[in-house]
Order: structure tokens, then C-alpha cells, then sequence
């Protein structure tokens, strides 16, 4: 064998060798990551439940208003600051996988609710700027607010336009002004409050986001409660 061919073999197995080990280590590392996260899983005590597919009848905005029903996976019951949660992967089809175009491709998100203290009018709020990439979208219109921090940050759409106002009041508008809540997509929608983001994410994100969600109702009054004038949308005067 010459002096060449040796040199390419050793070669060969020096390099089969890194292959096997960073295989090797990739695995061992996702087993890590996976045991943190049933670990954390465990301590906050959320349970794994079999497939609900009811929960898609029960919202009917983003992100659930897509051409394809899609499916729950992943569905996980527990609590957070004492309020019911549910949190589960929701994966559809795309709308050109739909139509037959294209490679077949399937979008994730994780969605996240947790039960309100009181009934709830549909309520959206969204990023200003941010437009939601779905085929059926179900909106309410636009409710203003005389607040220009909120209207600059935020953008809120709702059915009813007086039941919006009763319930974003200025602590609850306060809260959402926090630099923790900037980007997220929330809808208040039968008898909860849920977000959802891009794709699977860890379970510390989503603890995170349900502690976000879990300080807005913390603000979610009473609607019987009287309110400042300050923060009573104006009424039109009789005539």
C-alpha cells in the first residue's frame, strides 16, 4: 500500500470518527434537553391528556381560522397563579399544500390559555403593524382607545365596542404596556385568554408566556365594578 493511501485512509477514519462522535454527542445532548424539560414539566405539575379535538370548535380567531382544521398535539392540562391552563402544539397544513402546490408542508405553533376569572367578550389584541398570514381571517373592527401609549403599541379589534372598553381598563392596558408583553398576539374568547407563537417552543417559553397571560387577568375586574371617568370611553351626549 503506498504512502498515499495510508495518509487517505487515516484520513477516512479521522473523519468517520468526528462524524460518529458529533452524532454521538448531538444525541446525547437532546436527551438532555429533553429530560430538563419533563423535568420542568413535572414541577409545574402540567399533566399530559389525550388529544382534545373539541378545542378547535372552541375558538374560532387565529390562529384556528385556517383553511385546514388541523390538528392538537402534544395537549397538556395544569395551572398557573391558580387559574386553569391548557397548552398544546396546533399543526395545519399550509394553503398551498391545500391546493395541491409545492412541496406538502405542515405549520406549528403553540398555543396557550388559561381560564378567565369572569365571562369575556372576544377581544384581539396585536402588535400595530403585525398582519396575521391566515386564509380565513375572523376580525372584529378596530376599537380605539384615548390612551397614546396603548395606540402606539397596540392594536385592538372586537364586536362589541363599549364590552372592549370594560374590559381593558387602564390597569389592564398598563400591564400590557410592559416590556415583557411587546410582540405577543392575544385574544380574550370563550371564557379565556390565550396567545400562541411560532412554531414548537421549550417549556420555559411557554411557562413564560402563561405567566404573561396570568398577569393581565390578574387586572380583569369585575364588570359590575364601577370605573374612573378616565377610564369610561366617552359617551355621546343625549339629544
Amino acid at each position: 500500500m503506498s504512502r498515499e493511501s495510508v495518509v487517505g485512509l487515516v484520513v477516512l477514519v479521522v473523519l468517520l470518527v468526528l462524524v460518529v462522535g458529533a452524532a454521538v454527542l448531538a444525541r446525547v445532548a437532546k436527551q438532555r434537553r429533553q429530560a430538563a424539560q419533563d423535568a420542568l414539566l413535572r414541577d409545574l405539575g402540567w399533566e399530559s391528556v389525550p388529544s382534545d379535538e373539541s378545542l378547535l370548535d372552541r375558538w374560532r380567531g387565529a390562529p384556528f381560522d385556517v383553511q385546514d382544521r388541523g390538528r392538537v398535539e402534544d395537549l397538556r392540562h395544569g395551572t398557573v397563579g391558580g387559574r386553569p391552563l391548557v397548552t398544546f402544539r396546533y399543526a395545519w397544513r399550509s394553503a398551498a399544500t391545500m391546493a395541491g402546490r409545492g412541496r406538502p408542508t405542515m405549520i406549528e405553533c403553540q398555543v396557550v390559555a388559561l381560564d378567565a376569572p369572569r365571562e369575556v367578550p372576544t377581544v384581539e389584541v396585536v402588535p400595530v403593524g403585525y398582519r396575521q398570514p391566515s386564509v380565513q381571517r375572523v376580525v372584529g373592527r378596530e376599537v380605539v382607545f384615548d390612551d397614546p401609549s396603548f395606540a402606539a403599541t397596540w392594536t385592538v379589534r372586537a364586536p362589541d365596542e363599549l364590552a372592549t372598553h370594560e374590559l381593558l381598563t387602564a390597569p389592564v392596558r398598563q400591564a400590557l404596556l410592559a416590556p415583557a408583553y411587546a410582540g405577543s398576539r392575544l385574544r380574550f374568547e370563550s371564557g379565556a385568554l390565550l396567545s400562541w407563537t411560532d412554531g414548537p417552543v421549550p417549556v420555559e417559553d411557554v411557562r413564560d408566556l402563561a405567566l404573561l397571560l396570568a398577569g393581565v387577568l390578574d387586572h380583569v375586574g369585575d364588570p359590575e365594578r364601577p370605573e374612573d371617568e378616565e377610564t369610561r370611553p366617552a359617551q355621546a351626549p343625549d339629544r
